[in-house]
């Protein structure tokens, strides 16, 4: 009996659920737009005051099911149209299908305003207000924002600033109503002449103008008449107050090292290995000059085989040269940090700061320059009684260039350089072959030469007089080991060397050393030192510690070579 009435209860649940399943219906539709008939996908759907609601797929349609029997307001909202309201009738077990179409509706929001200025605007603004003085600075920016026809109409922009014009254009500025006599205009710290030579300014207001750019503003404050000051961007070259861009203005110079526009290291290969360096230089066009010389005539390696166009007789280079130099060398001093390695035979060169008198541009047009350094391993008696068996020499050559690319073995312009220190000590040996000149020599001993000794212990008195020191003797050292003197040289047929000692401030020893051609014999040995007519100058300084640094200017013609050593 109890099992006949569980039964009986669980058949009348189901019934009931069936029922009240079957009585509810459902809505379904598509939202599209009333003109263009394109679906609108993300459309809000539902039924007012109830829970009942869905959302429209890609294709616009959307789909509600379960809804209750009776009547409800269908509410369909997209944003950018008008909602719309539609009165519907939900029956028992059945869906209902209602389609819609929007139309589209004007959305009016607050307005929004977006303000800003330019980088080197708002870098003008803030040195205004961070500035001692009354100063108005117009960006690069700003001017090109502006629509004027000269830089003369975006400074009547300014307050205080007035322009008088003449056949319609701007030509004179009036500050704070001042006579146009009193402003005075200035391009990178150089003085503008006035238009009119009769109105030159004798004083003027403090307001400054300047444009800029993305460089660093430059201040000057060498007259008090600076009034408009406009600096220009990207310069390499700089011009001191007197305004003369030329060689022979002492306060010419070179905005940035010619470091930055030349390769930062020259790598130097293993023994018996060149490595070719290309010198170009990406910024500096017309900089460096065909001005190197070698006794009054172009070097060979500044011309091809059958070049006949040098002239020596109406060549005035030479003079040029010896001018530049001459002002150049009071201006400033500059050198190449030579890193020595002997144990590996490793020779790197750091960054070159060229000092301005070195001239190593080839005539354009005529002739291409490569320029070679090498670790050599040659080895003869001579050098190995100087340094030693591990040791090669630095070889810097100079080529030129057939009408074919091929390098001229008949225009061929070498150095080699030997050097030797200890603690006490320095020794530089430099052998120069020019074929045009020597004729091909091979013989180490007719080529050109220069050789400098420092003295370990500078005294401070004058000294002058007469030195042999002959290179293939025994090895350099302190005086008493490696120089030849009077004293134990049993004949000597010619003076080597000439040479002058000056102890000047600073601990410098000051050396001027000639070299003429000679003939000795000491400790049984003839001796042909060779010829040659070139002048060196050392300098060295000792300190206090015993450490010394040494520098050594070694020119030949008129071309000056710089290097500084450590040790």
């Amino acid at each position: 009996m109890k099992r006949t009435a569980f039964i009986f209860a669980s058949i009348f649940l189901v019934l009931l659920v069936s029922t009240a399943a079957f009585g509810q219906g459902g809505l379904r539709g598509v939202v599209a737009d009333s003109l263009t008939a394109r679906p609108l996908a993300g459309a809000n759907v539902y039924l007012v005051g109830t829970a009942f609601g869905s959302a429209t797929d890609l294709d616009g349609n959307y789909r509600i099911d379960r809804v209750p029997p009776g009547a409800y307001t269908l509410r369909i909202s997209y944003i950018g149209y008008h909602s719309k309201d539609i009165e519907i009738v939900i029956q028992h077990g059945r869906t209902a299908i209602e389609n819609a179409e929007l139309s589209q509706d004007v959305v009016l929001g607050e307005t929004v305003v977006v303000t800003g200025q330019a980088v080197g605007q708002a870098a003008a603004i803030n040195q205004q207000i961070t500035s001692n003085t009354i100063i108005n600075v117009v960006s690069e920016e700003k001017i090109k924002e502006l629509p004027d026809a000269n830089a003369a109409e975006s400074v009547g922009r300014l307050p205080g600033v007035s322009l008088m014009r003449s056949g319609g254009e701007a030509n004179r500025v009036i500050l704070r109503g001042l006579e146009d006599k009193f402003t005075v205009f200035t391009i990178d710290g150089v003085k503008i002449p006035p238009t009119d030579a009769t109105r030159a300014a004798e004083w003027a207001n403090t307001g400054e103008v300047y444009k800029n750019g993305n460089n660093k503003i430059t201040w000057i404050f060498s007259a008090p008449n600076d009034v408009t000051q406009w600096t220009v961007r990207n310069n390499f070259f700089t011009i001191g107050d007197s305004g003369q861009a030329f060689l022979d203005d002492f306060q010419f110079g070179i905005a940035s090292p010619l470091s930055d526009h030349i390769q930062e290291k020259l790598g130097a290969a293993a023994a018996d290995a060149f490595t070719q360096v290309d010198l170009t230089l990406a910024n500096t066009p017309g900089l460096m000059t065909n001005t190197m010389r070698w006794y009054e005539d172009p070097l060979g390696a500044n011309k091809l085989k059958d070049q006949t166009n040098w002239v020596t007789e109406r060549d005035d280079y030479d003079r040029r040269v010896i001018e530049y130099y001459r002002d150049t060398f009071d201006c400033s001093y500059s050198a190449a940090s030579i890193a020595y390695s002997a144990a590996d035979g490793n020779f790197p060169v750091g960054d070159l700061n060229w000092f301005p008198a070195l001239k190593a541009q080839w005539e354009q047009g005529e002739v291409r320059n490569l320029l070679n350094l090498a670790v050599d391993a040659e080895k003869d008696a001579f050098y190995e009684t100087l340094t030693g068996p591990d040791d090669g020499y630095l070889q810097l050559r100079s080529y030129a260039f057939n009408d074919n690319g091929e390098p001229d073995d008949d225009d061929d312009l070498s150095a080699k350089i030997w050097t030797a220190w200890d603690e006490d000590w320095f020794y530089l040996y430099q052998e120069v072959m020019d074929d045009i000149i020597s004729g091909n020599a091979s013989n180490v001993w007719e080529n050109d030469c220069i050789e400098l000794k420092f003295d370990p212990e500078p005294t401070d008195s004058t000294q002058g007089g007469t030195s042999i020191w002959d290179t293939r003797l025994t090895a350099l050292g302190p005086d008493d080991e490696g120089v030849v003197s009077s004293d134990n040289l049993n004949n000597v047929a010619a003076e080597n060397k000439q040479f002058a000692r000056k102890i000047i401030p600073g601990g410098y020893a000051l050396e001027l050393a000639i070299h003429w051609s000679a003939i000795a014999s000491g400790n049984g040995e003839t001796v042909d030192v060779g010829e040659g007519n070139i002048f060196g100058l050392a300098i060295n300084q000792h300190d206090n510690d015993g450490t010394a640094a040494r520098v050594a200017s070694v020119m030949w013609g008129a071309v000056m070579l710089d290097a500084a050593w450590n040790t």
